[in-house]
């Protein structure tokens, strides 16, 4: 499977023409699309994303955190589980560095937000 490349969301162009993802980099970008999804917010599928009130807040905890994300990817069927979850914190901001599996091995994919 392929898709158009997308970064910091915009379509990235390489030498005049649509860049492409495949394979293991293509699941990747499917999982971070979902994960800065809000559930809700894509009216064509309002159960689709991460519920980011699970994610907000002052005394986030890391496994209520880690529930809402596995939760979020299991909407991705080529997603056959969560190997891990680490987060990070910086003042005011999670990021969440995820291993993901599926048949073609381990992916990681890298989500953060305020």
């Amino acid at each position: 499977m392929f898709s158009l490349k997308v970064s910091g969301g915009d379509l990235v162009l390489e030498n005049g023409d649509f860049a492409t993802v495949t394979d293991k980099e293509e699941l990747a970008q499917s999982a971070e699309i979902l994960l800065g999804t809000n559930q809700g917010e894509w009216f064509l599928d309002p159960e689709m994303g991460l519920n980011f009130s699970a994610l907000t807040g002052k005394a986030v905890e890391d496994e209520t955190a880690a529930e809402a994300i596995r939760a979020a990817l299991q909407q991705e069927p080529r997603i056959q589980g969560v190997e891990s979850i680490a987060f990070a914190r910086n003042q005011r901001q999670l990021t969440a560095t995820i291993v993901i599996t599926s048949e073609m091995g381990s992916t990681e994919v890298s989500t953060s937000g305020n």
